[in-house]
């Protein structure tokens, strides 16, 4: 999650105006969080806070950061910001989904995090430790599947 946010950060200044180089200052003056960093800390935030992980409370988090940071960096997109700012019933809207791959880190920082791990007991809600957890009794059945030593262990 930390990687996401510092990458929106140094990216926010290209954001409307992209550039082809990988040399270029890291930070600028001009950088900013955008709004995938707001919403990425208000996953965040319903997975330390919500022990049943409703879209209900998902909401009414993205909701909260929303009307705390209305105006970061590039704005939200037009869909999006009238689902957050209409007062009307909310309902899927065919979002572009671009955000939604820097959201994601939350789970994986939250599924990182020991003393989370109370709020966050299910293990269907966090692929990750499901992934490990899988690959675990694989190699279990089968030591010889993994020859390379890489031997699957819990998250910590």
């Amino acid at each position: 999650m930390l990687g996401a946010i510092i990458g929106d950060t140094v990216g926010s200044i290209y954001e409307f105006d992209n550039i082809k180089t990988t040399d270029f200052p890291l930070f600028s003056k001009r950088s900013e969080f955008t709004d995938d960093s707001v919403m990425s800390f208000a996953v965040a935030d319903w997975l330390l806070r919500d022990e049943h992980h409703t879209h209900k409370e998902l909401e009414a988090s993205m909701l909260r950061f929303a009307h705390e940071y209305p105006n970061p960096l590039g704005g939200y997109g037009g869909s999006f910001y009238r689902w957050l700012f209409s007062g009307r019933e909310r309902v899927p809207y065919n979002s572009w989904g671009n955000g939604s791959a820097m959201r994601v880190s939350a789970a994986e920082w939250i599924s990182r995090v020991p003393s989370a791990w109370p709020l966050a007991r299910r293990r269907q809600r966090h692929p990750r430790l499901h992934h490990r957890r899988h690959r675990r009794s694989l190699l279990q059945r089968n030591p010889r599947r993994d020859r390379k030593g890489d031997v699957a262990t819990p998250a910590r």
